[in-house]
């Protein structure tokens, strides 16, 4: 009897020494064919089978053990693009287009945040705001290699429903740093699922799949100071911040606001006829009328900014001991220093070219340019005659 117990002993030993001797196998040949992450949620099942005969050499029915684990969730900073800086006019926000792509294993909620570093230095109340709080991107991984396919197989994630690991119909996924879009998912609860592309794509096994979105970051210029001279200057992080302990991805824009810069040149000239065809000189300059004489103006408004001008109207009153030369007004569009003429202004109606006199305000030229273009400029000439 003791001699039988010894033989049944040592045949389950030998059964579970080879067993044993598989495990081993398997622990050393399986993490060197899976060196890639893992997907989240993957399942990992590790059946254990010992095979045993009786002492007459009969085979015994197989016994078996079970383990299954899960894989957790490696968080990752996302990859947050980086657009371009840019430019507006006061009171006109900027918008900033951002794409947001995971680096996870599984899906991940990214917090996204925008404020405003700083403002310019002769502005406030700047501010900056993401079009939504947050995303959520799925993640998986390439459970099998494939070649020139739209189909991938991907390890479940454990529940059967329209979502793998946050991943679903017409989303946007990155493999291998190239962008594809799903056109369609197959999602199992056990074993392997599928996602079907719109293109093609070679992937081997282990490699990641990440979603990809959108979203944008609307900057708004704050109130800009009336004796602002430079461009003003705005600059705002916007932050994506997911879970775990992973560092935030971040992006810094720089925002130029142009700043209304208008210059004006007046110079009168010495013919002292209401023919203007002598020479265009500073008031300040020694030009002596006497009575009866004509004194044509030219008064030249610049917009020497980047950026248009708004509601821009020129005012001179009539100088003392002078009368004015009706129907004399001419207006040059374009251009600096050019000769008397151009469109004949009206005097008595502003409504129909936007220039009177002696009509929006008593004894004044009034000219209402209303917007100067960029690098635009305008030449206003009239006549008046000393007394």
């Amino acid at each position: 009897m003791k001699t039988t117990f010894i033989n049944i002993r040592m045949a389950v030993l030998r059964s579970l020494a080879g067993s044993f001797a598989l495990l081993v196998l398997l622990a050393f040949v399986l993490p060197q064919a899976a060196q890639a992450a893992t997907a989240a949620n993957t399942v990992i099942r590790n059946t254990v089978t010992v095979n045993f005969k009786d002492t007459a050499g009969t085979s015994m029915t197989a016994v078996t053990d079970t383990v299954d684990i899960t894989v957790e969730l490696v968080y990752a900073t996302a990859t947050l693009s980086a657009p371009g800086d840019g430019t507006t006019d006061p009171n006109t926000a900027e918008v900033y287009n951002y794409t947001i792509t995971s680096n996870a294993n599984g899906p991940d909620t990214y917090a996204l945040s925008a404020a405003v570093t700083t403002d310019g230095t002769n502005t406030t109340g700047s501010t900056a705001a993401t079009s939504v709080a947050s995303v959520t991107l799925g993640a998986t991984t390439v459970a099998a290699a494939v070649s020139s396919s739209t189909t991938i197989t991907v390890p479940s994630d454990g529940t059967s429903d329209s979502s793998i690991n946050g991943i679903e119909d017409e989303d946007t996924v990155v493999i291998g740093g190239a962008e594809y879009h799903v056109d369609s998912i197959t999602d199992n609860a056990t074993g392997t699922s599928t996602i079907v592309l719109l293109t093609a794509v070679t992937a081997s096994a282990g490699d990641g799949i990440f979603e990809r979105k959108t979203f944008t970051t609307t900057v708004t210029p704050g109130t800009i100071a009336a004796g602002a001279t430079a461009d003003q200057t705005i600059y705002v992080t916007t932050t994506a911040d997911g879970g775990g302990t992973p560092a935030s991805a971040t992006d810094e824009t720089i925002t130029t606001v142009y700043i209304a810069k208008i210059t004006v040149d007046k110079k009168v000239n010495d013919a002292k006829t209401t023919s203007c065809n002598g020479s265009w000189m500073d008031t300040q300059t020694s030009v002596k009328f006497k009575k009866d004489d004509y004194v044509c103006y030219r008064v030249t408004v610049t917009n020497s900014g980047s950026s248009a001008v708004n509601t821009v109207v020129i005012t001179d009153p009539q100088p003392p001991y002078t009368t004015y030369e009706a129907g004399t007004a001419r207006l040059a569009a374009s251009g600096t220093g050019n000769s008397y003429g151009g469109t004949t202004l009206t005097d008595s109606n502003a409504a129909d070219d936007g220039y009177d006199y002696n009509i929006t305000t008593g004894n004044t030229v009034t000219y209402s340019v209303s917007t100067l273009a960029a690098g635009a400029s305008v030449e206003l000439f009239y006549i008046f005659k000393v007394n």
